[in-house]
């Protein structure tokens, strides 16, 4: 415990940099488990992600199929269903 009534410079700048150094080593621990959790939970499948595949749609001349794929993934979010639970059957674009 601390008693004196003021801290010199040398003092203050020690318990700034040993401040400082616990919350670096804090946040590297915290970055290293979660690095270690995450691999550990892809190898078990938890949380992959998965491709979403346009069906029974075909690209037309104004839209791609990445932008189709970006819209259906948006609707999904958005709908809070999964792509098995909708089915799409046009997307045109509107000038």
């Amino acid at each position: 415990m601390y008693v004196a009534d003021t801290m010199g410079l040398a003092e203050s700048l020690t318990v700034s940099v040993l401040g400082f150094l616990i919350v670096v080593m804090a946040l590297s621990f915290l970055a290293i488990a979660t690095t270690i959790f995450s691999k550990n939970l892809a190898l078990l499948g938890v949380g992959a992600e998965e491709n979403v595949k346009v069906k029974n749609l075909k690209p037309s001349n104004d839209v791609d199929e990445e932008s189709m794929a970006v819209i259906i993934s948006a609707i999904a979010e958005e709908v809070q269903m999964p792509l098995e639970k909708f089915k799409i059957k046009s997307i045109k674009k509107i000038d």
